[in-house]
C-alpha cells in the first residue's frame, strides 16, 4: 500500500498486524513487523512518526538482544540512519554526536589528545572538553573503558575495520 501512495493505510494495516503478533508473544516476529512499522513510519514523514519510529527501534533492538536475534542489528542500524537522514540529528541512543563518534573512534585506534586534535585540525583543548562530553554519556571514566565502549558498539576508524 505505501508504494502505491496508499501510505495512511499502510500504517494502518502494519500497526494493526503487528499488535496482533506483540499479543500472540513471538519476540522475533514481534520485532520484525516493529522494523517493518518503523520504515512505513518514515515513509510517511510526519515528525510525530519519526519519533514513534525510534519508539520502535529501541523496543526491536531490546526484543534483539534478550533473545539473540543478532541478524536484526543491521536492518535496526539502517533504518536508525534513515531516520538520522530525515531529521538531521545523530541515530545513536547514547547521544554521542557525529564529532564525539569520531574522536571516540581516535581513542579506540590509541591516539593520543595531540594526535587527535593533529587529525581533526582543533585544539587540543577541544579535544579535551569532547572527551568529557564522551564519557559522560557513555558513563566511562577513562579511556580504556571508552575503548571497550567504542569496540563493543562498533565504533572504529574505516581503517581499522
Amino acid at each position: 500500500l505505501t508504494y502505491l501512495g496508499r501510505v495512511d493505510d499502510g500504517v494502518k494495516l502494519v500497526a494493526g498486524r503487528h499488535r496482533q503478533i506483540a499479543a500472540a508473544g513471538y519476540p522475533a516476529h514481534t520485532a520484525t513487523t516493529a522494523l517493518f512499522l518503523a520504515e512505513v513510519l518514515i515513509s510517511r514523514g510526519h515528525t510525530e512518526d519519526v519519533v514513534q519510529a525510534g519508539e520502535l527501534l529501541d523496543e526491536a533492538e531490546a526484543t534483539a538482544k534478550n533473545h539473540r536475534l543478532f541478524g536484526l542489528s543491521a536492518r535496526i542500524l539502517n533504518i536508525r540512519n534513515r531516520i538520522a537522514a530525515v531529521t538531521g540529528k545523530t541515530s545513536r541512543r547514547d547521544g554521542l554526536t557525529k564529532r564525539e563518534v569520531e574522536i571516540l573512534s581516535f581513542i579506540a585506534g590509541g591516539q593520543s589528545n595531540p594526535q587527535i586534535a593533529d587529525n581533526l585540525v582543533i585544539s587540543r583543548h577541544t579535544v579535551v572538553r569532547h572527551i568529557a562530553n564522551i564519557f559522560e554519556k557513555i558513563d566511562v571514566h577513562n579511556r580504556a573503558q571508552a575503548t571497550a565502549y567504542a569496540l563493543e558498539h562498533g565504533i572504529t576508524r574505516p581503517n581499522e575495520e
